[in-house]
């Protein structure tokens, strides 16, 4: 399922992170996930580094690069 991989202790309630990247299946990100950061993963795409958790997108809002929770 398309979801973006963040860190768990940055996922709040009408918190922001930004988008920094996308990673599809059978190609990793190249970067590392860090405080305030996602990344678009289409399904079957590796969690990149630094995420440990993984939000499916029908929960939250994009707009401007950064993700909201709903």
């Amino acid at each position: 399922m398309d979801s973006y991989a963040a860190r768990s202790v940055d996922i709040v309630e009408r918190h922001g992170l930004h988008v920094i990247g996308t990673t599809q299946a059978g190609a990793g990100f190249a970067g590392t996930v860090a405080a305030g950061e996602a990344v678009w993963i289409f399904t079957g795409a590796p969690v990149p580094a630094g995420a440990d958790a993984v939000i499916m997108q029908e929960g939250v809002r994009l707009a401007d690069g950064l993700i909201r929770f709903s």
